[in-house]
């Protein structure tokens, strides 16, 4: 066993309790009177966030492995686990999701937000590009998303920071699918 093998199992556990998080919640997500869109939206993009965090981490299969890159890669599915927990509290389900988002979507795109730093300085760590700088737009307007979703309270914009947030989070997942990328190329 390699040691990338040995630490991707600690990885791979904490994404496994945001996913049981989320799996476990759909009944209360999706029930008719509670449902709202964008809460339901963000709960989908939320799991294909888990999924393309675990595939990213197979790109730095052959990287320089030590504690402090371990902490720094684990420390991603923590922040996914977080934004898991704000989206969908554990516990009983509130009465209205349209009134939960509202009262924690800036707990969750705050998180969101952190998340995409965390992997831009996993990234950098373990010697890949520093991503988040002016010449890579792509990558600076996935940060700036949900930092306007924590600051707006306009549904409108909403809607637009999870449409737009969708169209990046698919672009991103399309480049990854390709044979032999590297994130951040």
């Amino acid at each position: 066993m390699t040691l990338f093998e040995y630490l991707s199992v600690a990885v791979s556990l904490v994404l496994a309790l945001g996913l049981a998080h989320l799996l476990g919640n759909l009944k209360a997500l999706f029930a008719p009177e509670r449902r709202y869109s964008l809460h339901v939206l963000l709960a989908a993009q939320l799991l294909l966030l888990h999924a393309l965090f675990w595939w990213v981490l197979w790109s730095f299969r052959d990287a320089e492995w030590d504690f402090a890159r371990f902490l720094l890669a684990l420390a991603g599915p923590a922040a996914l686990y977080a934004c898991a927990t704000v989206l969908i509290p554990t516990g009983e389900a509130p009465a209205s999701w349209r009134s939960h988002y509202y009262q924690s979507h800036r707990w969750y795109f705050g998180g969101q937000a952190l998340l995409l730093v965390q992997v831009c300085f996993m990234i950098f760590s373990l010697g890949g590009p520093f991503i988040l700088a002016p010449d890579r737009p792509l990558w600076m307007l996935l940060l700036l998303n949900p930092i306007v979703g924590a600051v707006s309270k306009s549904p409108r914009v909403h809607a637009g920071v999870i449409a737009l947030g969708w169209l990046l989070l698919l672009g991103v997942s399309v480049d990854q699918l390709r044979p032999g990328s590297a994130i951040g190329s």
